[in-house]
């Protein structure tokens, strides 16, 4: 993941890959909730900052109600029967899935057959051996793909790199972070969407979700993972519904812990819990040099859509103080990095689109992601 950075664009020459010069891409949703989905609270607000680069055409729910519902509320032109006639209509360019994991196979194999590009939220599979299917048939259908490993977009990020890659604290000599997961904590309220993260089965958990993407960010800040050694432990195999006023099981781990080394020599450690802090200090980052100390903290270690305060101790100083991005940076979002974070995906993708760069990472770079969630998994130490 460090070979990709998200840069805001101005004077582009356009470089059709597919998609005709000099008009806007045309963007189909698959899973649309108005106000409550991830599409509807983060991929809508992004897209429709950048109206002179994207139109939202349609979209395709797994029930036509539904779809019919969402099209008139978020006032999207078409309201497609089904994902089949949404991939295959010639009006859409682009297609996004951000249906539930356990559906993106589905999902993913006919729009691939129909030879669309294709922007689909990360976890890209419930498993690796799915994903590695996924990416085989993107290649083979010489498919434009994006995976939305969104963290990358945060320009708070590309701060922490520009900080280490300019050697203000030295030579990096350690990572340690601890997060909660928010996801997989003592009880949920709504099973209907919450209760299939309890189940490692799904592919989307707090393993696959919170510390995967923060991960991303670790690898993007300081280079790929050489080397690691595990644990995780389900230390509430049963948490308590509100709903139900009762217990539910669970077999995702909300225990997760990892030790090993980055490329550039620095040793790393990470151990998340599940849900949320009991007050706003969810996550902490600290980054050790030899020539001072960088600290990152957040509400929560779901880093992807967190605000990441960043203070900085040098050697001599004895006090951190705060170094933040340029509001210009922020693209008019503020302190909201869930859709902020997506719109300046889709600046990437829209230059990707374009140009033919590799702006935003694909379904290869989200194979890689799955081969090391793998090795987590079938190494880890743990609870007996």
């Amino acid at each position: 993941m460090d070979n990709h950075s998200i840069a805001s664009v101005s004077e582009i020459s356009f470089r059709s890959k597919g998609i005709m010069e000099k008009r806007k891409i045309r963007v189909g949703i698959i899973g649309l909730q108005p106000k409550r989905s991830w599409a509807a609270v983060a991929h809508l607000p992004g897209l429709r900052r950048l109206s002179d680069k994207f139109e939202i055409v349609g979209v395709a729910n797994r029930r036509y109600e539904s779809t019919l519902a969402a099209a008139r509320e978020c006032k999207i032109p078409q309201a497609f029967k089904s994902v089949a006639e949404l991939v295959q209509s010639p009006d859409i360019d682009l297609v996004t899935v951000t249906v539930r994991v356990p559906n993106h196979k589905e999902v993913l194999e006919q729009a691939l057959a129909a030879g669309k590009a294709i922007y689909c939220e990360w976890p890209l599979a419930v498993d690796f051996a799915e994903a590695e299917r996924l990416v085989e048939m993107a290649k083979q259908k010489g498919v434009r793909t994006f995976i939305g490993t969104q963290v990358i977009a945060n320009p708070q990020l590309a701060l922490i790199r520009k900080v280490l890659s300019e050697g203000k604290i030295g030579r990096v000599l350690s990572h340690s972070l601890i997060g909660y997961g928010r996801i997989n904590g003592a009880e949920i309220t709504d099973e209907a969407t919450e209760r299939y993260l309890l189940d490692k089965t799904t592919g989307a958990t707090m393993l696959t979700i919170s510390v995967m993407h923060t991960l991303v960010a670790l690898q993007y800040v300081s280079g790929k993972i050489n080397s690691f050694n595990s644990l995780l432990a389900t230390a509430r195999p049963q948490i308590y519904s509100r709903e139900r006023q009762g217990y539910v099981p669970m077999t995702a781990a909300d225990e997760a812990g990892m030790q090993g080394f980055l490329a550039d020599g620095s040793v790393f450690s990470l151990h998340y819990s599940g849900g949320m802090p009991y007050d706003d200090k969810g996550f902490l980052w600290e980054i050790i040099g030899s020539e001072g100390t960088l600290r990152i903290s957040a509400l929560s270690g779901a880093v992807q859509i967190e605000n990441l305060k960043i203070t900085l101790c040098r050697k001599g100083e004895t006090a951190f103080s705060e170094i933040t991005v340029s509001e210009q940076s922020l693209t008019g979002f503020g302190q909201d990095f869930i859709a902020g974070n997506l719109h300046r995906m889709y600046v990437g993708v829209w230059q990707d689109i374009r140009t033919g760069s590799h702006m935003v990472p694909d379904f290869s770079d989200a194979l890689e992601l799955h081969r090391t969630l793998d090795r987590i998994k079938a190494t880890a130490l743990r609870k007996a």
